[in-house]
């Protein structure tokens, strides 16, 4: 709302409208013809004084908005989250981009707010929907810094003190959604390719922090790009590094993650939090084909990971009442005292099989969920092996291997072992057990060879 002053048309059908007024979140939102500011309105409320000057030229409005957003409140991922009463200068222009004197067919829109964020998009308006046809995103620049336009799609270069990527995802999810009945909708995959042409086709980003799949990054340098639903790039962080590919589901499912890394570390916390987010929502677990040369779990070194593993808990699965379940295919770990191998699964418990050679596990209510693996510990130096896992001097050498099938209730990195059950065999030799704590001695003194004459003659007073 406010006052206009309009002069009259100086040549051919140019018509010029000034306006100043307050702009409410619920009118931005209101206004599709504002494209990506509209979808942002989504996340503000409140309301904000503006100056705007509207060019109509040919019947397509050109637009040039200010304000200070004082008033006006920003529900947003940093750096982006504003409160009421805090100023925030803001610039909105879109622009006809002329070609002699034909009818426009492409537009300029430019939006800037304060020094968080400046993005610019060159877009093809000849259809029912904008497209862009090149772009560039700038986020956490010094104005000297901005990326220039590329030849085509959208260049992002990013730096932040901490991003949290699940946050904006679904801020863009919200930006798509849309607003108007099922029913009278246009299609959906549409209206996603439009909204898509805004995503970078190539980025490059920096940040102290950075969450992503529920997980916290630290130092983090991206640099990879997009093409249709598949993002690619290498990744250098404390606790990862290499490169990623990520695969989106064009149905319901949550996509593939491709890697080859270098190292990947999993805390403690993280591997919490990670164990917490499988079981809330198995669904949204990738598929995985995942190669690490130096993998670390909780502190331990645990040598060369590879791992592959499907999920089959959507789409048509999931609609026609099947099993939903996480199967992993391989997970293999390397190191020089040992190899370890497995296969399985984790699946509502009615999905399990019975263990060969095993009791039956017992029936527990159907929402529960219960990780099996089948795994063979191949041990070059068993000794060594326990080292590693903090258990030194226990064991010199030792060869052999060591196989069998386990389950429990749980996620695969959830292990319970009160509800831990199935069967193993073990064949380890070429070895000799060292003194060890007074409570294991006992045991080994009662399975070492060196003491069989001991044991024949029923002599355990060392024992007991």
């Amino acid at each position: 709302r406010g006052g206009a002053d309009t002069r009259p048309p100086r040549r051919g059908t140019m018509v010029v409208v000034r306006a100043q007024g307050m702009a409410s979140a619920e009118g931005l939102r209101q206004a599709r013809e504002l494209g990506f500011v509209s979808g942002l309105a989504r996340q503000a409320t409140g309301s904000a004084a503006y100056v705007a000057n509207v060019t109509f030229r040919q019947g397509t409005p050109e637009v040039q908005v200010s304000s200070n957003l004082l008033g006006l409140a920003l529900d947003l991922p940093a750096p982006l989250a504003k409160a009421a009463n805090v100023a925030m200068p803001l610039r909105y222009e879109n622009t006809l981009v002329r070609d002699g004197g034909a009818p426009a067919s492409m537009d300029q829109l430019s939006f800037e707010l304060g020094q968080a964020a400046r993005v610019q998009f060159v877009r093809d308006i000849r259809g029912a929907e904008p497209r862009v046809v090149r772009g560039a995103i700038a986020v956490g620049l010094a104005p000297g810094e901005a990326s220039a336009l590329p030849a085509t799609g959208v260049s992002a270069n990013i730096r932040l003190g901490a991003a949290n990527l699940d946050a904006w995802q679904q801020v863009f999810d919200g930006m798509a959604a849309p607003s108007t009945p099922a029913a009278a909708r246009a299609p959906a995959a549409s209206g996603a390719d439009t909204t898509s042409s805004y995503l970078p086709t190539t980025f490059a980003l920096r940040a102290r922090e950075l969450t992503v799949e529920g997980r916290t990054l630290h130092d983090v340098v991206v640099g990879g790009s997009r093409e249709g639903l598949g993002w690619r790039g290498n990744v250098d962080e404390q606790e990862l590094s290499g490169h990623v590919e990520y695969r989106q589901s064009r149905g319901a499912g949550a996509g593939r993650v491709h890697a080859r890394l270098a190292r990947l570390s999993i805390g403690g916390a993280t591997a919490n939090a990670v164990e917490t987010l499988l079981d809330e929502q198995p669904g949204s677990i990738p598929a995985l084909d995942v190669v690490v040369d130096d993998f670390e779990l909780r502190g331990r070194k645990l040598g060369r990971l590879e791992i592959d593993a499907i999920n089959r808990g959507g789409g048509a699965v999931a609609r026609e009442g099947g099993i939903r379940e996480w199967r992993l295919n391989k997970l293999q770990l390397t190191m020089p005292e040992a190899t370890f191998s497995a296969t399985g699964n984790w699946a509502a418990v009615d999905a399990q099989p019975v263990p060969a050679g095993g009791p039956r596990p017992p029936r527990v209510p159907p929402e529960r969920r219960r990780t099996l693996m089948n795994f063979r510990l191949d041990l070059h130096d068993a000794g060594q092996l326990l080292t590693r896992f903090g258990t030194k001097d226990v064991v010199r050498r030792g060869q052999g291997h060591m196989e069998g099938q386990v389950a429990w209730m749980g996620s695969p990195l959830g292990f319970d072992y009160p509800s831990m059950q199935g069967f193993f065999h073990i064949d380890v030799e070429r070895g000799q057990f060292l003194k060890a704590d007074p409570g294991l001695a006992k045991l080994l003194g009662v399975l070492s060879l060196q003491s069989l004459p001991r044991r024949l003659a029923l002599d355990f007073r060392d024992v007991f």
